[in-house]
């Protein structure tokens, strides 16, 4: 039954493969009660407690899956207690928190997730210690290390990040060294290298981050080369494209940028071409045509932008239709409805526009009622009370828009509440002031106004002092300072406004001299050059 249910797993049939994996979980459980306890009767119960549990996460059951890896760590604990530590049983105890860790992750809990993950990491280096290094438990580590930037990173800490991504990426290499090269080692060094990328790239270094993510790519080209064709090494090649395809469009080569992610569209569909569809190729083949509607978007081609989107769409209802609701299946069609919506307000088809960001919000409303809350579903629901905001605000409805966006801003505010500061949840809590700001504007309540820009100041600031000054952050601090400045040249107070436009002169003439092909910031400061403009014709960061 368990290698069914691999098969049904592979296949994106999870609830054949649940319904596979429990009746070998039945057996084994009948196994233990009828002939007593074994080490391996334990072991066999625990690793299909893993299984269960991994489908349980796959299905969007977090709570589930977190209880069901809950016995399963047990039972290897209890193995150790009851029978004696061997490297086996540690390593397994190091897998079971591991899982534990993926799920508290999930579900926005990242201290406990950090947490397991430390116990993990400190695990594996005892076996390295007491029983010597293998290769099997070096990568062990590399990969406890890599979870914990994963961690980091999503904490806003991004030092620390790439510090242990530094060190997985030096044990990797150690391995290749040591034990010579195997394609495995060559796709985890290939992972460090992308993980370091999306680091350099979170702190706005987006050269450094080309540079990596070539690097990264160079490796799958050549583990394919030397090793040969397989669908992972495919994948990875395809996700390499367009992570080249995302850092190209980041730093505004366009062109550059629409021949990466055709490459990755190339690749991804050759893969089901020649090794048939799965949920997982059918995704990322969707993803291809959203980057690629991305670049037609901001080349300005927006009826190309409009196709690929709509392709998009179209491969996320099958995937529901063909393989069953999840989670992430629902999120994705969600984000193709907000795509959609945005080329239709780029064309001025607000009702269209409106139209669409409402279907993304029932689809996140329903993932929140389906599968629970998390952080992220929580930010997908603000994200689509803030579009819904600007499609009001465009067709003149401003009460309506300012009540989206109050309704976005509580929603933003709970998260950080309930879930921590990240660099995320204060950059989007300042864009909510901001859009708050400008509807008071239109409304011409200034001290609103004032208030919603000083609030956006204030979070940005929290931003750049607590994780410091990246391109982004740099970005809301400095167009909440131009708002707070031109609004008080509105209101009749010069003197008061001067301190806070020529703060906004120097980020902008930062951002222009570190992001010389984003034309806007020298739009910008050319505005800047005349601050008696009404502020409500400046524009949006």
């Amino acid at each position: 039954m368990d290698k069914l249910g691999d098969v049904a797993r592979a296949l994106g049939w999870l609830s054949e493969a649940q319904q596979a994996y429990r009746e070998n979980d039945t057996l084994r459980r009948a196994l233990v009660a009828e002939f007593g306890k074994t080490p391996e009767r334990l072991r066999d119960l625990s690793i299909s407690l893993d299984k269960l549990g991994a489908v349980a996460q796959a299905l969007g059951r977090l709570d589930e899956a977190q209880l069901v890896f809950r016995e399963s760590e047990t039972l290897v604990r209890a193995l150790i207690t009851e029978f004696g530590k061997t490297p086996e049983r540690l390593r397994d105890l190091s897998i079971s928190l591991i899982r534990l860790g993926d799920v508290a992750r999930a579900l926005g809990r990242l201290d406990e997730a950090q947490q397991v993950y430390r116990e993990s990491e400190a695990l594996v280096r005892a076996l390295i210690t007491e029983f010597g290094k293998t290769p099997e438990r070096l990568r062990d580590l590399s990969i406890s290390l890599i979870r914990l930037g994963v961690v980091a990173q999503a904490l806003g800490r991004l030092d620390e990040a790439q510090q242990v991504y530094r060190e997985s990426e030096t044990l990797v290499r150690a391995l290749i060294t040591e034990f010579g090269k195997t394609p495995e080692r060559l796709r985890d060094l290939s992972i460090s290298l992308n993980r370091l990328g999306d680091v350099a790239r979170a702190l706005g270094r987006l050269d450094e981050t080309q540079q990596v993510y070539r690097e990264s790519e160079t490796l799958r080209s050549a583990v394919i080369t030397e090793f040969g064709k397989t669908p992972e090494r495919l994948s990875d090649l395809s996700s390499s494209k367009s992570k080249l395809g995302e850092v190209a469009q980041a730093l505004g080569r366009l062109d550059e940028a629409q021949h990466a992610h055709r490459e990755s569209d190339t690749l991804r569909r050759a893969l089901i071409a020649e090794f048939g569809k799965t949920p997982e190729r059918l995704r990322d083949l969707s993803v291809s045509k959203s980057k690629l509607g991305e670049v037609a978007q901001a080349l300005g081609r927006l009826d190309e932008a409009l196709q690929f989107y709509r392709e998009s769409e179209t491969l996320d209802r099958a995937l529901i239709a063909e393989f069953g609701k999840t989670p992430e299946r629902l999120r994705d069609l969600s984000v193709s409805k907000n795509k959609l919506g945005e080329v239709a307000q780029a064309q001025g088809q607000l009702d269209e526009a409106q139209q669409a960001y409402r279907e993304s919000e029932a689809l996140h409303r329903t993932l929140i009622t389906e599968f629970g809350k998390t952080p992220e579903r929580l930010r997908d629901l603000s994200v689509s009370k803030s579009k819904l905001g600007e499609v009001a605000q465009a067709l003149g409805q401003l009460d309506e828009a300012q009540q989206a966006y109050r309704e976005s801003e509580t929603i933003r505010r709970a998260l950080i509440i309930d879930f921590g500061k990240t660099p995320e949840r204060l950059r989007d809590l300042s864009i909510s002031m901001e859009r708050l700001g400008n509807v008071a504007l239109a409304l011409e309540r200034l001290d609103e106004a004032q208030q919603a820009f000083e609030a956006e100041v204030n979070a940005a600031t929290d931003l750049t002092e607590t994780y410091g000054e990246t391109a982004a952050a740099l970005e809301v601090l400095a167009h909440g300072e131009m708002q707070l400045g031109l609004t008080l040249v509105h209101r009749g107070t010069p003197e008061k406004a001067r301190a806070h436009l020529s703060h906004a002169r120097r980020l902008y003439e930062r951002l222009a001299h570190v992001l010389p092909h984003e034309e806007r910031y020298i739009a910008t400061l050319k505005s800047l050059e005349a601050p008696e403009i009404d502020p409500r014709l400046s524009g949006d960061h």
